[in-house]
C-alpha cells in the first residue's frame, strides 16, 4: 500500500504471521527487509522455540538499523 507520505509492505508466512514495515515513499526495498526479518525470525525461532518477543525485535532492529 502506497499514500503520498508512507509506504507500507506486508509479508505474511505460511504459518500465517505477519510482518509489516512502513517506511517513508522513498523506501523501495520493503520486501528485500521483510525477508531479512523473516529469514531472521525463523533462524531465532528455530534454535530456540522458547524465545522471548523483546528481545527478538531488539535484535532485528540492531541487525538492520531500522
Amino acid at each position: 500500500m502506497e499514500t503520498e507520505k508512507f509506504t507500507l509492505w506486508c509479508f505474511t508466512s505460511l504459518t500465517r504471521i505477519k510482518f509489516v514495515i512502513i517506511c517513508n515513499i522513498n523506501c523501495k526495498d520493503g520486501p528485500n527487509k521483510l525477508k531479512s526479518i523473516y529469514e531472521l525470525y525463523a533462524e531465532i525461532t528455530g534454535k530456540d522455540p522458547m524465545y522471548i518477543v523483546k528481545i527478538l525485535i531488539y535484535f532485528i532492529k540492531k541487525y538492520l538499523r531500522l
